[in-house]
């Protein structure tokens, strides 16, 4: 990376680092602010195809989401998965989460077969990645089975730590 691209990454950063702090202290939006701000810099500068710039996507799509503000954190999981696929190998354990938290997604807009074609894929990576009795594996395949009877409520996304 030359200078330029580290400075955008840091800026970038900052701004998630902002958001992350924001969001410590319970002010929702200003973390909003700061994290669409960081995804933006690495959109416009076709960043957002590295892992960090994958990461700051992701936890721009949890924040809306805990926001409640579905749609659009399911487009951006989407977009996520498609950056995945063309930068990365197709089934990657980094989809597997993507494609669980967008299940999320659909399961909390109350869309019970688009959430479970999603949690399905998600458990059909897994089994690639994990040990059948593995605390993701078992979360996903719990989600999936509950999926049917959900009624409006949101489904955890997973942690921090992963997509």
């Amino acid at each position: 990376c030359g200078k330029g691209t580290t400075r955008i990454f840091n800026l970038s950063s900052m701004y998630l680092d902002a958001g992350s702090y924001c969001m410590k202290l319970c002010k929702p939006e200003q973390a909003l602010d700061y994290i669409e701000k960081s995804a933006n810099i690495l959109v416009q500068t076709q960043m957002q195809y590295s892992q960090n710039g994958i990461y700051t996507m992701t936890t721009y799509a949890k924040l809306l989401y805990q926001q409640r503000k579905f749609p659009e954190a399911a487009r951006i999981f989407t977009s996520c998965i498609g950056i995945t696929d063309k930068v990365y190998e197709s089934d990657t354990l980094n989809k597997g989460y993507l494609l669980q938290n967008l299940a999320a997604v659909h399961a909390s807009m109350r869309n019970a077969k688009a959430a479970l074609m999603y949690y399905a894929q998600a458990e059909n990576i897994f089994r690639k990645f994990l040990e059948e009795e593995h605390p993701d594996l078992l979360i996903c395949k719990e989600h999936q089975e509950n999926v049917i009877g959900i009624d409006g409520q949101m489904v955890d996304l997973l942690g921090e730590n992963n997509a």
